[in-house]
């Protein structure tokens, strides 16, 4: 088989099972990939650690269910209704070209302060050492989110034979607001949300080649 051909998409079972280094998660089968959502890359990041740099995910037992897509980070989330028609249709139509004509509903999406999560789409779960793809997804550190890209990946998945993981992150205020003039205690608060990238990263060379990916 060569790449850029449709096939290389094993996975068999219907809700695939990996045990990741803070426990067991269930993902699901979708079109032969192994689709796994809202993995826990960090642990809460509201309250008394609001502003303040990431910290790991915590183990858990039993099965993680990572069958539905889990927190994007506060955002505006806008709405098409009561745009007008002409404007409704230009913002459906860069939709459809970003997403590959490939439906996204937005709704299955929600906001939270801990939305220290990633998604990961493989091809096989195994032991192959596979290139991984890491989206960090764009909005001006104001918006988006990872869900979009591990909701249309499949056919990139299966014609490469690649890893594909997507990643939220602290954004607006909570990810960029300084506050280390007034505390010291919040002397990183102005980049938390690209620490959470940095620990995101982590995650992925210390879990992926349990997803079949290459930790390299």
């Amino acid at each position: 088989m060569k790449y850029g051909e449709k096939g290389w998409s094993l996975v068999k079972e219907a809700n695939p099972v990996v045990e990741i280094n803070t426990g067991k998660i269930k993902g699901f089968n979708r079109n032969g990939n192994g689709v796994f959502l809202g993995i826990p890359y960090g642990d809460n990041c509201d309250g008394e650690y609001r502003f303040k740099e990431p910290r790991p995910a915590l183990p858990w037992d039993g099965i993680w269910d990572c069958t539905r897509y889990g927190p994007i980070a506060m955002q505006e989330q806008g709405s098409l209704e009561g745009v007008p028609e002409p404007v409704r249709k230009i913002l459906l139509d860069y939709g459809n070209h970003f997403t590959g004509g490939i439906p996204f509903d937005k709704s299955k999406e929600y906001c939270d302060e801990n939305c220290l999560v990633l998604n990961v789409v493989t091809p096989g779960v195994d032991e192959k050492k596979r290139p991984v793809m890491v989206y960090i997804h764009g909005g001006g550190y104001t918006s988006g989110s990872g869900a979009v890209i591990a909701a249309i990946c499949d056919s990139l998945v299966d014609e490469e034979d690649v890893v594909i993981v997507t990643v939220n992150h602290r954004l607006n205020i909570f990810g960029g607001l300084y506050l280390g003039e007034f505390d010291e205690a919040y002397a990183n608060s102005g980049i938390v949300g690209q620490l959470d990238l940095v620990m995101a990263l982590q995650w992925v060379k210390n879990n992926i080649q349990k997803f079949g990916g290459d930790p390299a």
